[in-house]
């Protein structure tokens, strides 16, 4: 696009934050790439997850340090936010957007690259670049928004079955990207059950708990909207107060917790569940704040309601209820994808009655879905395990220090 044309649509600002977070990095990256080009490369790792020390990158991470693996090789975070004020031995961090040379150094330097969202392409052919998304399926059409970049050498995906979706959704390019059928780190942790350290619930004594996860709709940056639905109270269904109290009621009266977890780009401005008795809101703010992440939620959950999100999708691991909430599907901008009801092992919910039934169900102990979630999990997952980290480590040949000496 002609400068003169691009200024006049987006703005002067907009003009300058690409500058600043994007075009500058770039500068800084081809400098540092000719000054180390023939420079033997790191024992070196550079990490990005979805909302810093999450998904599949924070799973990764995870598994290295308790694993000892920062002993022997360095480990660079690029992160979204600021920096923890503790790190780790050899662990450091990086800004994701705006101009860093020790981000451009990194990236030169590093054997190995990973992403969850933002790829940093890498500059040399002996770097080995991984994309590991932060989800391994969704409903929604994601072609042409979601591009694997032709530097990434591997995509993690499901089983071979699904690889046809990957490279059509992802616009992979396969003769110069391989999918591998490693597992997904993240799902280490629900395949294990394991907790956080120092996980403590939110929900305190109640019987049943349903976790719902509704995609990301409105966003706070560059005033992205991905439906047209008007939203009172920021998620779908809930249209006014008195649906409010009759939700916040049904619950009690099953002696249910509703722990509704937004999406990290939500913008939250307009939610208004957060003075009920037995309703939880946790933004994305919160969950990167505190001692829990997203796979506490979900192994706490006796069910989990979704629409056209991946967390349906790392649910499934679980085998436990699921709803989809498909109310603003009309107003949904992006679409879904082909036979999207193959996909969609649960209650179909339309209208506010019909998420009123399915806490009903839930909290009773119905469950109509059970052999067709089976069935899907096997067909994404095949054999369900918690060593997917341990697949990745050894594939990419980061060896610790204990292997290392035994050869």
């Amino acid at each position: 696009m002609n400068p003169l044309t691009y200024l006049k649509e987006k703005g002067l600002r907009r003009a300058f934050q690409v500058i600043w977070r994007f075009k500058l990095p770039k500068i800084q990256v081809s400098i540092v790439a000719l000054l180390t080009r023939g420079r033997t490369l790191e024992n070196k790792i550079v990490i990005e997850s979805h909302n810093d020390f999450d998904c599949n990158g924070g799973a990764l991470y995870d598994w290295l340090i308790e694993n000892g693996y920062n002993d022997r090789i360095k480990i660079v975070w690029r992160l979204y936010h600021d920096a923890p004020a503790n790190l780790p031995k050899n662990v450091s961090c990086v800004p994701v957007y705006g101009p860093s040379w020790k981000k451009a150094w990194a990236i030169c330097t590093a054997m190995w690259l990973t992403a969850d969202c933002t790829v940093a392409d890498k500059v040399r052919q002996d770097q080995v670049s991984v994309y590991m998304t932060h989800a391994a399926f969704s409903l929604k059409e994601t072609k042409g928004l979601v591009e694997v970049s032709p530097s990434v050498d591997y995509v993690l995906g499901l089983t071979p079955e699904m690889d046809d979706y990957f490279i059509d959704e992802c616009g992979i390019d396969a003769e110069s990207t391989e999918i591998l059928h490693l597992g997904y780190p993240d799902l280490d942790r629900l395949f294990s059950g394991r907790h956080t350290s120092g996980y403590a619930s939110n929900t305190h004594s109640a019987k049943k708990v349903i976790l719902w996860m509704p995609t990301f709709r409105k966003g706070v940056v560059y005033g992205r909207e991905d439906s047209n639905a008007i939203l009172p109270y920021g998620v779908p269904l809930i249209d006014s107060e008195s649906r409010l109290i009759d939700l916040n009621e049904l619950l009690a009266k099953f002696d249910t917790v509703l722990v509704v977890k937004l999406h990290p780009k939500q913008d939250v401005s307009s939610i208004g569940l957060d003075k009920l008795s037995n309703v939880v809101l946790l933004t994305g703010d919160t969950v990167r704040k505190s001692a829990f992440d997203n796979y506490d939620l979900m192994l706490e959950a006796s069910a989990l309601i979704s629409d056209y999100s991946g967390a349906a999708y790392q649910y499934l691991v679980l085998n436990r209820p699921l709803a989809f909430v498909l109310s603003d599907l009309d107003e949904y901008k992006i679409g879904l994808i082909n036979h999207p009801e193959d996909y969609m092992p649960g209650s179909k919910i339309m209208t506010y009655e019909g998420l009123c039934s399915f806490i009903r169900e839930v909290a009773v102990g119905s469950d109509c879905y059970s052999e067709e979630r089976r069935t899907l999990r096997n067909k994404f997952y095949g054999d369900c395990d918690a060593r997917s980290c341990e697949r990745l480590v050894r594939f990419l040949g980061i060896l610790s220090g204990d292997e290392k000496d035994n050869g």
